[in-house]
């Protein structure tokens, strides 16, 4: 069997969904809800595991310049791809690969007063500072900038062009600590004198929760992740449009068996069947990005009707029952399509919740075994793996 004329999509069970449409839509509510701003993508962690080349490819189409990532691996991937974009790496330099600043244009992120060290090999490198105002991760202190400032401008090889930090409780709209951390980024840039030539620290949330950071006469640049894969997450707070999800993950049922009365299910029979009842084996598992938190408390769709997880979540499998709607569950069969979240199923907002933690982590999980398969609604296009 020739293996390679097959596209994984037509060999997994499993697979995530790209909604490019979806993708473009989420991008124009952030251009009319910031105007006048460079929109800075963020695409870090595979695109939050939505695919870093295709999603970047589609967000060029739609005139973004700027990128920005977490690793220097992630920014090669992006080079070696043919993306000739801007691209801010975010994460701390370091000397053993300091050269690949240079060597594929990226611009560094000054991240303490070590990073200087850390870029001295480079020939010439593009530098922004992160200062931290209450993050508390990383980032240069307030009494540390001036002078940092000033070694940079001694340096040849570097040449600061942005200033930016990190909102802490940005998507909590009535935080008072974002508003201290806005105003130590102020007094912080006042000590300069005059600003780098960009100046970003508005995130998906803080666009709409600190409108002082979208304000065009002090800042230039907004960096958007999370909101452009249609994950934000704010309940008090009044949007100027919803967003769409971007991601489906969807499954499919590999097995069905009735069982009685008392039958445990899965690992440890941490679920017996409180009846006679239909049990529905889906093809996906933690390896694929269902959490393991969603044993027993979890919702899959199936024909549009919400079933429970049952059981222990396995690596390459859970268990459904569908006998919890009588009679219906006769019209299930193998083969049958599982919505895990996204377009026709819980959203991955709502999983998330479920399982305990935050809609990017449940994106970010999704395996690299699951393939991608990039639909544009517009183009009646799909495409399995790279966007065209």
């Amino acid at each position: 069997m020739d293996f390679a004329s097959y596209k994984m999509s037509d060999v997994s069970a499993t697979t995530a969904t790209i909604h490019i449409e979806s993708l473009k839509h989420n991008l124009r509510v952030f251009q009319k809800s910031c105007p006048g701003l460079n929109i800075m993508a963020v695409v870090k962690a595979n695109a939050y595991g939505h695919g870093s080349v295709p999603i970047a490819a589609a967000l060029i189409q739609e005139g973004i310049s700027f990128l920005a990532v977490a690793t220097i691996s992630e920014a090669v991937e992006l080079r070696t791809a043919g993306i000739s974009e801007r691209i801010l790496v975010f994460g701390a330099p370091r000397k053993s690969c300091a050269a690949a600043y240079d060597e594929f244009d990226l611009e560094a992120t000054i991240t303490g007063t070590d990073s200087l060290a850390e870029l001295e090999s480079v020939s010439s490198v593009k530098v922004h500072i992160n200062l931290d105002t209450g993050m508390g991760r990383v980032g240069l202190q307030a009494d540390e900038l001036e002078s940092t400032v000033r070694t940079i401008e001694q340096h040849q090889h570097l040449e600061l062009i942005g200033l930016g930090t990190h909102f802490s409780t940005a998507d909590h709209p009535d935080s008072t600590f974002t508003g201290q951390q806005w105003s130590r980024f102020l007094r912080a840039v006042d000590v300069l004198g005059s600003a780098p030539a960009e100046i970003h620290a508005a995130s998906s949330s803080a666009v709409f929760t600190v409108p002082e950071s979208i304000d065009t006469d002090i800042v230039t640049v907004a960096r958007i992740g999370v909101g452009l894969y249609g994950l934000l997450d704010l309940p008090n707070t009044d949007l100027p449009s919803s967003f769409r999800p971007v991601m489906t993950l969807e499954s499919e049922i590999s097995h069905i068996k009735n069982v009685s009365a008392g039958t445990p299910i899965s690992y440890d029979g941490t679920w017996r069947a409180p009846r006679s009842t239909r049990i529905a084996s889906v093809a996906a598992g933690y390896a694929d990005g269902v959490p393991r938190h969603l044993s027993n408390c979890g919702l899959v769709h199936i024909g549009g009707k919400a079933y429970p997880i049952v059981g222990t979540v396995c690596m390459d499998m859970f268990m459904v029952d569908i006998g919890s709607h009588g009679d219906q569950s006769r019209h299930i069969h193998t083969g049958d399509p599982v919505i895990i979240f996204g377009k026709n199923g819980p959203s991955a907002i709502e999983v998330a919740r479920t399982a305990g933690t935050i809609a990017y982590e449940l994106v970010c999980r999704v395996g690299n075994r699951v393939p991608r398969i990039y639909f544009d609604e517009n183009l009646q296009d799909h495409t399995d793996g790279r966007l065209h």
